[in-house]
């Protein structure tokens, strides 16, 4: 899981501004958040650039980074899910500062995003609703903008600390399947490798690729920050994808140096987009 660290070049995939905390309510009764984790540019270029794919069999699951400059990497992803009608979205992502008083946290909270109100739902029931730390996450706050925009689904987001057991995650995952009908979509936000060079990372991410493709718990388990900021987010999306018979599929892996057109930058993220079909 990412530990705070000073500003680096790359930071500007996380978005300016902080979660306004002072909060309103929607029509609907819930915590209205404004939606300050959103960059114009790369949403819209991205929305430009992204090719329009097609996957015939349901899709149960899908990769996002929440690292916001892969903003094409995002909409090929969102562009596809567009045409399967899914009216309820988990977001799973990290606790990236590993805060509040459990492993596993989610929240009921409307995002009001450029694009409108985007409405949440509380389908499942946990004892800890940590609605200020949900509205400060950017894994998950990140992605209702492209919730809104592509899809017309509700949403309930989890956010999971680096230290949320095996035990804890196959509970998650029974009472999601529990939840879900065939117009539910997971959206997985992990990001990759960090804080290294691109070559690093790239010899890095060959491991996660296999793991990906063979949704391989084990390998991923004890992988840090030079792998992935979120091993417990991959292992909860490989049991939701094998309890649907569902396989993976990798659309891309890109690295922020590229994007940005810095190729020598010294501290880089990497990113896999795909999804899990059955």
């Amino acid at each position: 899981m990412i530990a705070p660290r000073a500003v680096l070049p790359i930071a500007i995939g996380v978005a300016a501004g902080i979660a306004w905390l002072n909060f309103s309510f929607s029509a609907a009764g819930n915590p209205l958040v404004k939606v300050d984790f959103f960059l114009p540019e790369p949403f819209y270029q991205g929305e430009a650039a992204a090719p329009t794919l097609s996957e015939n069999q349901p899709i149960v699951a899908a990769l996002v980074p929440h690292h916001l400059i892969a903003g094409t990497e995002l909409a090929t992803i969102f562009k596809l899910l567009r045409a399967k009608g899914y009216r309820r979205a988990f977001i799973i992502g990290p606790n990236h500062y590993n805060a509040g008083p459990a492993n596993i946290l989610t929240a009921t909270v409307d995002g009001e995003t450029p694009f409108g109100v985007q409405p949440g739902r509380r389908w499942i029931k946990y004892p800890e609703l940590e609605t200020r730390l949900i509205a400060n996450e950017h894994s998950v706050m990140g992605m209702l903008p492209y919730v809104k925009h592509y899809l017309s689904a509700e949403t309930q987001p989890f956010i999971l600390k680096a230290k949320t057991s095996r035990a804890e995650l196959e509970s998650l995952a029974a009472r999601l399947a529990e939840a879900a009908d065939d117009k539910t979509i997971f959206i997985f936000s992990v990001d990759f490798s960090h804080y290294l060079p691109k070559a690093v990372a790239q010899k890095n991410d060959e491991l996660t690729a296999r793991a990906l493709l063979a949704l391989d718990e084990e390998l991923v388990a004890p992988l840090n920050n030079d792998y992935t900021d979120s091993p417990a987010s991959l292992i909860l999306m490989f049991k939701i994808c094998k309890q649907q018979g569902a396989w993976f599929k990798i659309i891309d892996h890109a690295n922020s140096a590229d994007l940005i057109g810095q190729p020598r930058l010294a501290q880089t993220t990497s990113y896999f987009t795909g999804y899990c079909a059955r």
